[in-house]
């Protein structure tokens, strides 16, 4: 019994370690997408700057708070997936979470391939952004289906 609490807790690090990732990757894409945003409203056409102090200063603030949400999260993902290791549902508690994660991915990919243009963005960033989606969907619905009981035995029903 304890070497299954032991595995479920490296499983809740581990799955802990592959969401800071996903965080870190949607830290990196919203704000290229910010960046794309920052360039189109704030460029006139013959390339002068409107407001440039403040597209510089929303340069400059927003990773710093992308950041520090991100290391919110940190702490609480940590938490929530070590609960889950008492509770035998690290996986399911990882599924809600990286199924999130994935939406917002998708976002701010979705925002900055519209604001490039149909034309500029290549059909396999497209490809990318609609796996995104689906994944994020896929994996909510999975962290909402109900664990099977450990102590269920197959084909009984008891885990219904």
């Amino acid at each position: 019994m304890k070497v299954k609490i032991g595995f479920d807790y490296v499983l809740a690090y581990f799955l802990w370690f592959v969401t800071l990732c996903l965080g870190a990757w949607f830290v990196f894409i919203s704000r290229n997408a910010f960046e794309t945003f920052l360039g189109g409203y704030y460029i006139k056409e013959e390339g002068q700057f409107l407001l440039s102090k403040q597209a510089r200063f929303l340069d400059i603030v927003f990773p710093v708070v992308l950041w520090l949400l991100w290391f919110v999260m940190m702490i609480v993902t940590e938490e929530y997936y070590r609960k889950g290791a008492e509770k035998h549902a690290v996986l399911q508690r990882f599924a809600k979470v990286a199924g999130v994660l994935l939406v917002l991915i998708f976002i701010a990919d979705l925002c900055q391939n519209l604001m490039l243009g149909l034309t500029v963005v290549g059909w396999l960033r497209w490809l990318l952004t609609i796996f995104e989606l689906l994944a994020g969907v896929a994996l909510i619905f999975a962290g909402r289906l109900k664990p099977a009981s450990p102590d269920a035995k197959p084909g009984t029903g008891a885990a219904n």
